[in-house]
């Protein structure tokens, strides 16, 4: 990061290092997925652990995350968001059944949202609906969905 630049290996590096410190705390994280919502976030599977205490989750917490946010938002920052053309087509056939219309040239999050304030947020919360379940149809094996834009 120190060269303004995040690579996708450095990404994946940290990925490494943010799982090492989950498992130094006794949690261990399964290998991340990237996500066809925005091919840029990494999805991640927190197992149900057994803590001593809430003490024990906040110190992982706010260890692991510290180290991990930067670099999700710097990498986020420096890398062009799209759909994964499968999920982008049922989710706008998704919208267009609830009574919404998305710009046909529509590649990524942001393009379906709509602008909140001519409906009071009503299509960016059916495009959020229509990404994770149509997400989770068409890609099983995601650990989770993440909506950004």
């Amino acid at each position: 990061m120190d060269d303004g630049e995040l690579t996708e290996d450095e990404y994946r590096a940290a990925a490494r290092r943010y799982q090492e410190c989950y498992r130094e705390e006794g949690i261990v994280l399964p290998e991340p997925v990237l996500s066809p919502v925005d091919n840029v976030t990494l999805e991640w599977e927190f197992p149900d652990t057994t803590f001593t205490s809430d003490a024990q989750i906040s110190k992982a917490l706010e260890l692991c995350t510290s180290q991990w946010t930067p670099v999700v938002l710097a990498y986020g920052a420096t890398h062009e968001q799209h759909t994964d053309p499968l999920l982008l087509k049922a989710a706008r056939e998704c919208l267009e059944d609830a009574g919404f219309t998305t710009p046909e040239d529509a590649v990524r999050v942001a393009d379906l949202v709509g602008d909140p304030s001519n409906d009071s947020g009503k299509q960016r919360s059916a495009a959020e609906k229509c990404l994770i379940d149509e997400a989770f149809k068409l890609f099983p094996e995601l650990p989770a969905v993440t909506v950004q834009y």
